[in-house]
């Protein structure tokens, strides 16, 4: 099934720091509630699913925009509007039910922790996520566990050809990184303007290429979510290939009831087997 619309979160911290940090927080058909700080996190529609206005939300077919590409582009039509359509110094993605957080007291980042991060560091991330095996095996074994999921394996080896004939500079490190097991997920990070024009220039124009050569007929009846996938490693390839330094946090699910749970199985994906067990044993 195609998913119509989806929401991710945005945020902006403007060009005077003591003024109020708008951030998009895109909150899953929900009003926005006291669980968001209203002045920090908005709501941002991906997909213009919604057909009815809401007060506060952000959508992403306005301005210059791809949204009507967002099937296959997913949350990435929502990155995309704000790469052109906002110009604040601090921009950071989170989605409605994913949240940067301090503890697992659920404390979601603060404007003053983002801002004291980045003047350390380059870009915040989620902690990565450790796959059962290396990942170009992984998705070869997962094209035939789950023959409707994910990208075709050929296609992330079609991404490794782009960049050794278009972007070079980043062949070898993507190379590195689907042979390894770690990668940093959901398209979630914080950073400073520049930095996040620079990586979506590169990332668009990576996507520019693999349109003019990928079969999207072969997806008619798979998820067709593979901008959305295939950025989740470009971005971990971007990082390292330009040596980024990262400051990482834990990402916890509000679905989930018991934060400890999303942490170990970020850890020890093998776990997600037996979540219910789990939770039903911590609940005790």
């Amino acid at each position: 099934m195609i998913c119509l619309y989806s929401f991710f979160s945005i945020l902006f911290i403007g060009d005077n720091l003591d003024k109020t940090v708008d951030v998009f927080i895109l909150t899953f058909n929900q009003e926005i509630s006291d669980e968001y700080d209203s002045e920090l996190y908005k709501p941002l529609v991906c997909g213009r699913g919604i057909t009815e206005n809401k007060p506060n939300y952000f959508y992403d077919d306005e301005g210059d925009n791809i949204s009507n590409l967002n099937k296959y582009y997913s949350e990435l039509t929502g990155e995309y509007w704000a790469w052109k359509n906002t110009n604040q110094d601090i921009i950071g993605f989170c989605h409605y039910r994913r949240w940067f957080v301090r503890s697992l007291r659920w404390d979601k980042l603060t404007k003053s922790d983002i801002i004291n991060d980045l003047n350390e560091y380059d870009i915040i991330l989620p902690k990565p996520m450790k796959f059962i095996k290396p990942l170009y095996d992984f998705h070869k074994s997962l094209n035939v566990e789950r023959p409707d999921y994910d990208v075709l394996f050929e296609d992330y080896v079609l991404i490794e050809d782009i960049l050794k004939r278009f972007f070079p500079k980043y062949a070898k490190t993507y190379n590195e990184v689907m042979n390894d097991r770690y990668l940093w997920l959901n398209n979630m990070f914080i950073c400073n303007r520049e930095l996040a024009n620079d990586y979506f220039d590169w990332l668009f124009k990576v996507f520019d290429k693999i349109s003019e050569e990928i079969d999207f007929d072969k997806y008619k009846f798979r998820d067709t979510r593979i901008f959305g996938f295939m950025a989740e490693r470009l971005l971990t390839t971007y990082i390292i290939a330009n040596d980024l330094k990262v400051k990482e946090y834990n990402i916890l699910l509000n679905t989930r009831k018991f934060p400890i749970v999303h942490i170990l199985i970020s850890k020890y994906p093998i776990l997600t087997q037996f979540e219910k067990i789990f939770e039903s044993f911590i609940k005790k």
